[in-house]
């Protein structure tokens, strides 16, 4: 969330819905700019303090125009954030709706939630000042002031395009879309798992034998996630028994699942449709394997099978290989082993195919275009 949409989502509280825009941008950039004595450096007011006029407030809100970046390095003064504190607790007192307080509070953490650019650490702090409002706009409104206010180019992630269907690289966190129960629309999330669709997670208290699923895998997380929403294991091993017999794929009276690569079994939570697509195999020691080979023949059965049952929902999937999979992928290696596999099939592409790459792996990927 950067400052213009910061703006946008706070201006829905205000008590005046119809606020001048440079009326909600500068208010709160003010003590900033007087601490820092933050100058215009261009225009009929150049050598003035900053203030944003009426075009330029309009095109910061709809993230046309950054702020400069002064203000960034003025948030490194001591006592700054006493300064942000003061403008928000005037803001808040004078223009925004008290009786909206809750609704306002529940809509950011909902977007905050879905955003990549806050950390577990950072939505943690901010949701400990839910009762405390004016504080927990300062903490967002600071949060937003540091990132880019403009739209990224989204053409530069779409590797290739026909119609309506791409292939796209988006950065964010898989579970995101897998479980994230305010998100509207339907679509397809996949999660890479093991042959025998195992769904129990490993335990450093427990001394079991038999093939258990690594708390530091995908599967494992994406198992833990749904486990702690209230859903037992001996439900999710049901729902996977069932999804499978029903396609043909084992029978209904099998105990012990063993599936070729590539094969998959569907969930479905909320708006989300799960792919568990096998991936990988354990061999004699419990350890998980899977080659490359391996790999791209399960993203072939993938991308089949999204053609003939996907009815055209937006798909998201992650990067396969680079874990404990012991493909020993790198970041890129993956990324380009998906694409170039997706891209044999892309014939059968009738849909909007999203590889989801974490933040921190982003600046580590090259895209290059088809």
């Amino acid at each position: 969330m950067n400052y213009g949409q910061f703006l946008k989502k706070l201006k829905k509280y205000c008590i005046n819905k119809k606020i001048k825009n440079e009326d909600l941008v500068n208010p709160l950039l003010q003590p900033i700019v007087k601490a820092a004595n933050i100058k215009k450096e261009k225009g009929d007011f150049k050598g003035e303090l900053l203030y944003y006029e009426i075009s330029e407030s309009s095109r910061i809100i709809n993230n046309r125009l950054d702020i400069s970046p002064k203000i960034r390095d003025a948030l490194k003064i001591p006592e700054i954030e006493d300064h942000i504190a003061s403008a928000v607790c005037t803001f808040y007192d004078t223009n925004i709706d008290k009786n909206l307080i809750g609704d306002m509070i529940d809509d950011f953490l909902t977007v905050i939630e879905s955003d990549a650019t806050f950390s577990k650490k950072e939505i943690s702090c901010i949701k400990s000042y839910s009762n405390e409002p004016e504080v927990f706009l300062e903490k967002i409104l600071i949060k937003s002031l540091k990132e880019y206010n403009g739209i990224k180019n989204t053409d530069d992630s779409i590797i290739w395009s026909n119609g309506d269907n791409y292939i796209k690289v988006i950065e964010g966190d898989i579970f995101n879309y897998a479980l994230g129960r305010r998100l509207k629309q339907q679509r397809i999330v996949v999660i890479p798992v093991n042959t025998a669709f195992d769904t129990h997670v490993s335990n450093k208290l427990e001394c079991n034998n038999l093939p258990v699923v690594s708390n530091t895998t995908l599967h494992g997380q994406f198992l833990i996630r749904v486990y702690k929403s209230g859903i037992t294991e001996d439900d999710i091993k049901r729902r996977i028994a069932n999804d499978l017999s029903v396609n043909g794929l084992i029978d209904s009276k099998t105990d012990h699942i063993s599936l070729p690569i590539g094969s998959i079994a569907t969930l479905d939570f909320d708006n989300a449709t799960i792919y568990l697509l096998a991936v990988s195999h354990f061999d004699e020691h419990n350890n998980a394997h899977s080659s490359k080979k391996e790999i791209r023949e399960a993203i072939s059965c993938m991308v089949d099978y999204y053609d003939k049952k996907g009815q055209g929902y937006d798909l998201y999937m992650p990067l396969i290989g680079t874990g404990m999979s012991r493909a020993r992928l790198s970041y890129q290696q993956a990324f380009d082993m998906i694409v170039d596999t997706i891209l044999l099939n892309k014939q059968l592409i009738q849909g909007k195919i999203n590889i989801v790459v974490q933040p921190e792996v982003m600046n580590n990927i090259k895209i290059r275009k088809e």
